[in-house]
């Protein structure tokens, strides 16, 4: 599609916003969140500080998008092969956590973190499994339960199973993810306590892409378990285990609570102090086990049979610190503290261990509901880790009728992954030692509707780490900037027709081609909802494009669990088609879908990754179910 054409798509789209006055409303909307629970179906995250309502409409596909197996939207990245497959990024996203430095590689995603961790405040018990197909012979459950012991204590149980077989030979993916959490909030004795436990595992069959794009793109066979791969005895296990425990104590409350004044008006604002603990324990391993009999790879260092490669982080967290907020409807809050980091990283013939001590610190406030402002600043002092820093703040201005203007601002500077920096494996050998990395980004965009925006950002990385075309991790001695535009907008006509929209169009400043982005990523979808058999059964019918512009992609490294500069081939200029139709009846949601119905319509030349095809036509069922005790 000529540039020119895009433009003024995204000019039409822009222009059509204030004129469509049958939007649905905000998400920001006093009815869908609070900054203090109400004693209904609520949740919340501990880096945010407002409770969202458990959402119980019918009118978008927003939930559709979340089932997949990282149970969250995937639209700017591109999943190779199977459920539980590799992610290839297709915007660039930071670690932002300069306390964290390991991850799970391609497959971080499927994992939990803190920040992912809900804590709900619900009037009654609530249950919801759900079940959707996975490919050729594959399922993918999840189930959860959550309810209040009393008004202030709060417990969530949930369960999350994979099994995929997988299109192609030695492909099958299996994942088990438990997690728990309890948050227990007494106002009148000031005490706050919030923890959760996850312990997941994730099993991989490293297939290694086609050994022949040929055969695929010409579509010379059509049974894709008789086309061969690269490495067809290839596995990989990766767990992750984290223990999270926050305690807080309300020392003096400096404006008693229900406080009436001289003229007999109960006082709305209140304010308090208070201290607290965090602590966090945290363990992530990465197996690989591989066979040299396929010779896939340059290196094979002390074994030419099966063998076995691994490493493992370990970090203990603990910070203290203090905290006070004053007001209710113009409300302002300060935390800060010292926080201490023991880290360890090893494998069968290497162990580093540290210790770092920092400090932490962050605000938020409010006018009405009017301005939103936060802030963070976290700084490691001493240790292997400092000078290592995070600084950032973010605003919110109500302008007019649900149109917010926002902005927000990041500072990264810290050190790549231990996993950069030092391994040991029968593939490679590296010991680097990297300088830090740094980020600056600034965003600015608009808000409106729901969940509609403009946002325009810029980033320049300094030193960016990547792992270049022989497979080993490199820091480029160029500056990169990223400039991108993201514009979400949604239509709904007469509460029947729906055509919402999401595009990034970005441009890179990049000497070395180190960041190989595609230019354009988009997803469009049009719906219709209606109601039959007398409005007992609601329906969403309709179809979805997914498309990014071709580039010239990474490719994945089983052995790493990474992707690397290669150049090796084009990919994108297709756009991937879903049909689907999903009805409610009662508290059930079931969806029926055709995923990639265009296949043989254009040419089979549909890649995720060089060597990896998207997956074939498939039709998918899923049903999810819902039950308030």
């Amino acid at each position: 599609m000529p540039i020119k054409l895009r433009l003024f798509i995204l000019l039409c789209l822009l222009l059509q916003a204030p004129l469509s006055v049958a939007q649905r409303p905000g998400l920001q909307g006093e009815s869908f969140s609070a900054h203090e629970p109400i004693f209904s179906h609520q949740y919340r995250y501990l880096e945010r500080p407002t409770y969202y309502f458990i959402d119980t409409t019918f009118n978008s596909i927003k939930w559709y998008h979340q089932w997949n197996n990282a149970n969250r939207d995937l639209v700017d990245y591109s999943v190779l092969g199977n459920m539980g497959g590799p992610l290839n990024a297709l915007t660039y996203r930071p670690n932002t956590d300069i306390w964290n430095y390991y991850d799970l590689k391609a497959y971080q995603l499927y994992f939990n973190t803190q920040k992912d961790i809900p804590f709900y405040h619900t009037r009654s018990a609530l249950t919801e499994a759900s079940y959707w197909q996975g490919y050729e012979r594959g399922q993918n459950f999840s189930i959860y339960h959550t309810q209040n012991v009393n008004e202030y204590w709060n417990f969530l149980v949930q369960y999350h199973r994979l099994n995929s077989l997988g299109f192609y030979n030695h492909n099958r993916n299996k994942q088990s993810n438990f997690m728990m959490s309890t948050l227990y909030d007494n106002k009148d004795w000031g005490y706050k306590a919030a923890a959760y436990f996850i312990s997941e595992k994730l099993e991989i069959e490293e297939w290694g892409g086609l050994i022949n794009d040929t055969l695929f793109e010409e579509n010379l066979e059509s049974n894709r378990i008789l086309l061969n791969v690269n490495t067809p005895n290839d596995n990989r296990v990766m767990r992750n285990r984290e223990f999270y425990l926050d305690q807080r104590v309300k020392l003096a409350r400096l404006i008693p609570k229900d406080t009436i004044d001289s003229t007999n008006n109960r006082l709305t604002e209140k304010a308090y102090l208070g201290i607290g603990h965090e602590f966090k324990y945290s363990r992530k391993s990465d197996v690989f086990i591989g066979n040299a009999s396929a010779g896939f790879y340059d290196n094979y260092f002390y074994s030419n049979g099966a063998y076995s490669d691994s490493s493992s982080y370990i970090s203990y967290t603990n910070t203290f610190y203090a905290e006070a907020e004053i007001g209710r409807k113009n409300r302002f809050g300060i935390k800060g503290g010292l926080r201490n980091l023991i880290t360890e990283y090893a494998g069968p013939n290497f162990n580093f261990s540290g210790r770092n001590w920092g400090v932490v610190g962050e605000l938020n406030g409010n006018i009405a509901e009017l301005v939103d402002v936060q802030g963070n600043l976290d700084y490691i002092l001493t240790g292997d880790l400092s000078e290592s820093v995070r600084f950032g703040g973010k605003g919110r201005v109500n302008i007019w009728k649900g149109i917010s203007a926002q902005a927000r601002y990041e500072l990264l500077l810290q050190y790549p992954g231990f996993y950069e920096q030092f391994y040991y494996s029968n593939n490679y050998i590296w010991n680097n030692n990297f300088s830090k990395q740094g980020n600056t980004l600034l965003a600015y965009g608009l808000n409106w509707g729901i969940s509609n925006k403009l946002e325009i950002s810029n980033q320049s990385i300094s030193n960016y780490t990547y792992y270049g075309a022989d497979g080993q991790p490199a820091q480029n001695n160029e500056p990169i900037r990223i400039s991108k535009f993201e514009l979400i907008q949604n239509f709904t006509l007469w509460n029947f027709l729906h055509q919402d929209n999401q595009i990034y169009y970005q441009t890179t400043t990049d000497a070395n081609r180190v960041l190989p982005l595609p230019e354009w990523v988009s997803r469009n979808s049009l719906y219709f909802e209606f109601s039959v058999f007398k409005k007992a059964l609601r329906l969403l019918t309709g179809a979805e494009v997914k498309y990014f512009s071709a580039y010239n992609s990474p490719s994945f490294n089983p052995a790493t669990g990474e992707f690397f500069v290669e150049n090796k081939k084009t990919i994108g200029d297709y756009p991937l088609m879903d049909f689907f139709i999903s009805a409610k009846i009662r508290k059930a949601k079931v969806f029926l879908k055709l995923e990639h119905f265009n296949e043989g319509f254009m040419d089979y030349s549909y890649f995720a990754a060089p060597d990896y095809p998207f997956p074939d036509r498939i039709l998918r069922l899923g049903i999810s179910w819902r039950f308030f005790n």
